[in-house]
């Protein structure tokens, strides 16, 4: 208990009040009448924590983070997988949507060697890294410096209000961004990432609407802001919304994909509302720069290989992710090109 008090910067004798006044008490009975906090205890905590400090008065702080599954509450841990044949892809739709910019830069440069020990954060390869690099000056070159080994999926984005929310679609959210500029206040999961990038074309699509952009530290940092009512909307992947939205307490306005989630066949695509603005964030597996013809080879077709692994291509599906494959040599020419494409979403839609 004092360990957990000093990471989330209170007394024990607070977080004793928050255990038994709220609720919020450790999960886990070990040696006789004593309890220990599990990492989902703690990001109960966490989530609370931030909710406090935002305003949120403290019962209700407590009541919001128990309604929630604490996997929705903050991004996911990073762990070592010691198969990266089956477990990094799997894990790929679970750890690439709270990747922002500045992270992606150091993970992917102190990238580990060791075919046998890949860190699954470590070798995802998404855009936002590039867009990163027209920003801010990284150590290595985000084209020259990355092996790209295979590209697997295409990740989805949706648009999202409370449940009470006064805008009940896109447009009614975009008109009045465009009467009251620079007054609807939305978050992405970071500056630079997909929701930051797509909602700035959107409101460019929309005639010049100014919107007020306010960066997260990931999805589920932004689901918690939306919900706490520090911002009017969100724009992130749907593992920031898509348990909020099916309680009922967030309500999705659109997605960017080129068709309808079959979860929320309700919701449009954005293109559907008026706005020529469609995306799916392609997603893949890199490695450092000067790998051997024959590692590149033997990873991707061990990435190949898992792609086919039932177990994954179901988590696809529920997640509505569609496979975007592409081989070593095709995947190469796709990430340069995207990187020019990047710098020119960068100097369109974020130079101001």
């Amino acid at each position: 208990a004092g360990a957990v008090a000093r990471q989330l910067g209170v007394s024990p004798a607070t977080l004793r009040t928050w255990a038994h006044r709220y609720g919020i008490e450790p999960s886990v009975r070990s040696e006789g009448a004593h309890r220990r906090y599990t990492p989902e205890d703690v990001d109960r905590l966490v989530a609370m924590q931030r909710l406090v400090r935002s305003g949120v008065p403290v019962a209700d702080a407590a009541a919001r983070v128990r309604e929630v599954d604490a996997s929705a509450l903050v991004a996911p841990r990073h762990e070592l997988v010691r198969e990266p044949a089956r477990g990094a892809v799997r894990a790929l739709w679970e750890s690439a949507a709270a990747l922002d910019g500045q992270r992606c830069a150091s993970l992917i440069a102190s990238m580990v060697r060791d075919v046998g020990v890949l860190r699954t954060w470590e070798n995802v390869i998404v855009p936002v890294l590039q867009r990163a690099s027209y920003q801010a000056k990284f150590s290595f070159d985000v084209v020259k410096d990355v092996t790209p080994i295979i590209q697997v999926s295409g990740l989805q984005y949706g648009i999202v209000v409370r449940a009470d929310s006064p805008y009940k679609s896109l447009r009614e959210l975009v008109e009045a961004g465009k009467a009251n500029p620079g007054k609807i206040a939305y978050m992405s999961a970071g500056i630079g990432s997909g929701g930051h990038i797509y909602m700035e074309e959107i409101g460019v699509a929309a005639g010049g609407v100014k919107f007020n952009h306010i960066p997260a530290k990931g999805d589920a940092d932004a689901a918690l802001g939306l919900m706490s009512g520090q911002v009017d909307a969100i724009a992130v992947s749907p593992g920031g919304w898509t348990a909020l939205v099916q309680s009922g307490k967030l309500r999705l306005l659109a997605t960017l994909g080129e068709k309808r989630m079959r979860k929320f066949p309700d919701a449009p695509v954005v293109r559907e509302t008026g706005y020529d603005v469609v995306h799916l964030t392609p997603l893949g597996l890199g490695g450092p720069k000067d790998l051997s013809p024959d590692l590149v080879r033997r990873l991707h077709d061990g990435f190949r290989k898992a792609m086919n692994d039932p177990e994954f291509l179901a988590k696809m599906d529920e997640m509505e992710n569609p496979l975007l494959y592409q081989g070593p040599d095709e995947y190469a020419k796709s990430w340069a090109r995207y990187y020019v494409e990047e710098g020119e979403r960068v100097r369109r839609f974020l130079s101001n």
